[in-house]
């Protein structure tokens, strides 16, 4: 447990902006799952959405600094709000999960930043990159 408190400290104390996210699966305990390993990770967690529509329109309204987005959504698929974020905003990195890579291809030609397997939570190396990459960029773009 201390060793994941380490990992998560690393995240937020060279970063000065608070992150905010937008996580869109339609699995509740999933959600949940994921919200408590962004927050250990530094990130605020402000919207849920369980569907495509609900993702978009809470998007829109709140321009997240990260999208958690489920290629699989009721009322929209992934790939629909994927390209919706990036219309609206083409710099919000989006982080696309997926339970196979039968659409990593054109998630990531559409400017995913990264692509993860589901399930996933703050123990896999490749969710803790992903946000990585996150606070690298936002460091870069708030000239960090």
């Amino acid at each position: 447990m201390v060793l994941k408190s380490k990992q998560s400290s690393s995240f937020t104390s060279h970063h000065k902006k608070i992150l905010t996210a937008l996580i869109a699966d339609s699995g509740a305990s999933y959600t949940r799952v994921l919200r408590e390993s962004l927050t250990k990770m530094g990130l605020v967690v402000t919207n849920t959405a369980s569907t495509g529509l609900e993702a978009a329109v809470l998007f829109d309204k709140h321009r997240h600094d990260l999208v958690l987005l489920d290629m699989r959504l009721p009322k929209g698929s992934g790939i629909t709000i994927l390209r919706l974020i990036h219309e609206i905003s083409p710099q919000t990195p989006v982080i696309i999960l997926a339970t196979d890579d039968s659409s990593r291809n054109v998630a990531m030609q559409l400017g995913a930043l990264d692509f993860i397997y589901k399930p996933a939570d703050e123990s896999q190396i490749n969710l803790r990159e992903a946000i990585q990459k996150v606070f690298n960029l936002s460091e870069a773009k708030n000239g960090g």
